[in-house]
């Protein structure tokens, strides 16, 4: 089973692309053959069906295939078909019900997997020339969204089909796609036998998509469609183009422009200062990917060392022996967890909660200190991203957040209550060292952080 990377992102959601491996089938068949319709024995074409679905965690019974007729119709589903006469003709599929699977059977054209995790939709076409060039990709999205998808935050991914150097066509096929796009143009290559063309289908389809409005680009680069739009907004990056329907449309450069943001992203480079650095007349982009490289080398001898001392803690363990003292804090020159010590003990010294924490912390060594930093600066980092992207301090996604961030002082601390995580938050703009360790990530985010813990200690309020 073959799967793509961003449908595996993706919470909640099952996929995979299958081949002739594993099946039962026999003879002219001999594959996982899955279609009803075809001359193979029933009971062998239930048991491919069954170990389909059983990789995917459902019983045979929950996988529905279509009467597919290289047509542009979408259906919704509801439930499954009592036989393959009963199955709707069509060649795309959505459904809004958990527990189905959505299978459809190709051999030279495009499978087409879509999916909206957050809004529970998902779907399935069969692109083959004649469906495409009639709109089932768009007539698809367009059902995905009448079930409850937005359309921008469909992710969708194409899977094994005929490549470009084995697709020769005619004239005329090429004509009917010019005819109704010039932009078409562009899938088909002369091949070397006069009067002939090698068509790319794949390409083809995923224009359509990108055409329909789904979020490809996003899937491609790892991010939210709410970031691309916030990079938009910004002026980050702006798109190219955009359809007949007002959606945005990344071409080659942009994506490089993207790829370049997220690289400097990845090095806590502030959104302001990205954006700066992008646009001035002197930026030189192979000047700039040597600097980057450099940095992140540096990144990986600082992570290097702190394994080489992971793992010399790991040998003492085993051989019951104690550690050089000179090498015990390998890696970690930054971290200083007694940096505040004397003035917490003045502070809160007399409180629970320090007795708790200085219990605690005193079991702690060099392996735990490193992971209390990965986790804590982990979750301000994302923090960070979710505030870059313009999600709201109030919503859903930055206050899941503030629940992380208060049970990781819960975790390794003291018992943080959820009253206590917001008294704790007033210190992040009224301290200016607080201030300045969110500050220095990100322009605005120890009020931002602040905010969401106050709506989370809100949210939680509420639910008592």
């Amino acid at each position: 089973m073959l799967t793509a990377a961003p449908l595996a992102a993706l919470d909640g959601v099952r996929h995979g692309f299958f081949t002739r491996e594993d099946g039962v089938s026999e003879g002219v068949y001999a594959s996982l053959n899955c279609g009803t319709g075809s001359g193979d024995r029933p009971a062998l074409v239930l048991e491919n069906r069954r170990r389909v679905a059983a990789r995917l965690g459902r019983p045979g019974e929950s996988l529905v295939t279509l009467y597919q007729v290289h047509s542009a119709r979408a259906v919704r589903v509801s439930g499954v078909p009592a036989s393959r006469e009963a199955a709707p003709k069509a060649d795309g599929m959505v459904t809004d019900r958990p527990g189905i699977v959505l299978g459809i059977l190709t051999a030279d054209c495009v499978p087409v997997l879509l999916a909206d995790a957050g809004n529970g939709v998902v779907g399935a076409a069969h692109a083959g020339w004649k469906g495409a060039l009639a709109g089932v990709v768009e007539n698809t999205v367009a059902a995905m969204v009448s079930a409850g998808a937005r359309r921008d935050s469909v992710v969708a991914a194409t899977g094994p089909c005929i490549g470009p150097d084995s697709y020769q066509v005619g004239p005329e096929l090429r004509e009917r796609f010019v005819a109704g796009d010039a932009g078409s143009a562009r899938h088909f290559r002369p091949d070397s036998e006069p009067g002939r063309y090698l068509f790319d289908l794949r390409a083809y389809v995923r224009g359509r998509l990108e055409r329909a409005g789904v979020g490809e680009v996003a899937a491609l680069a790892r991010v939210t469609v709410r970031t691309l739009h916030h990079y938009d907004r910004i002026g980050l990056l702006v798109p190219s183009g955009r359809s007949e329907n007002g959606y945005r449309l990344y071409d080659y450069g942009d994506l490089e422009r993207l790829r370049q943001i997220r690289l400097l992203r990845e090095l806590r480079f502030s959104l302001d200062a990205i954006g700066q650095m992008l646009d001035a007349p002197a930026y030189d982009r192979r000047s700039a990917l040597e600097a980057q490289r450099e940095l992140l080398r540096e990144r990986q001898d600082r992570t290097d060392s702190i394994i080489r001392g992971v793992d010399r803690a790991l040998r003492a363990m085993e051989q019951e022996t104690e550690m050089d003292r000179t090498e015990m804090f390998e890696g970690l020159e930054e971290f200083d967890h007694e940096q505040y010590q004397d003035e917490a003990e003045r502070r809160w010294g007399h409180t629970d909660q320090y007795e708790e924490s200085m219990r605690r912390t005193r079991r702690y060594g060099k392996n735990d200190w490193a992971r209390i930093k990965e986790e804590g600066e982990g979750v301000v980092a994302r923090l960070a991203d979710l505030m870059a992207e313009g999600a709201q301090a109030a919503g859903r996604a930055a206050m899941d957040l503030a629940e992380e961030h208060r049970c990781h002082i819960d975790r390794w601390f003291y018992q943080c209550s959820h009253g206590m995580h917001r008294n704790l938050a007033e210190m992040y703009t009224a301290d200016p060292r607080f201030e300045e360790y969110f500050e220095k990530r990100a322009k605005g985010l120890a009020a931002f952080v602040q905010d969401a813990i106050r709506a989370n200690e809100a949210r939680w309020r509420n639910r008592q």
